[in-house]
């Protein structure tokens, strides 16, 4: 897509990406989310996924990051896996 004149509409440049990536609508907005999310699976901490998005706020990372229904369920045997192995000198 080299053009020698200046984005004055990215609109129209994001639209050619998507098109030649033959993947459907997406916002720009959604790569940033989708980053959060992915990164979260990852089990990086809201804190680095903030300051790599520029979020001032845990609380607008934590908004950005959707946790997957399998992430949440492997938390959930890891944590009953412990449980059952260590019993009450958890708590």
């Amino acid at each position: 897509m080299k053009t020698e004149r200046p984005f004055v509409n990215f609109n129209v440049q994001w639209r050619e990406v998507l098109r030649r990536a033959n993947v459907g609508k997406w916002r720009l907005h959604d790569l940033r989310h989708g980053f959060a999310s992915a990164a979260v699976s990852t089990g990086a901490p809201l804190y680095a996924i903030g300051k790599q998005l520029g979020h001032a706020k845990p609380q607008t990372t934590a908004r950005y990051a959707h946790v997957a229904d399998s992430a949440r369920h492997e938390l959930t045997e890891a944590v009953a896996d412990l449980i059952m192995r260590k019993g009450s000198t958890l708590i």
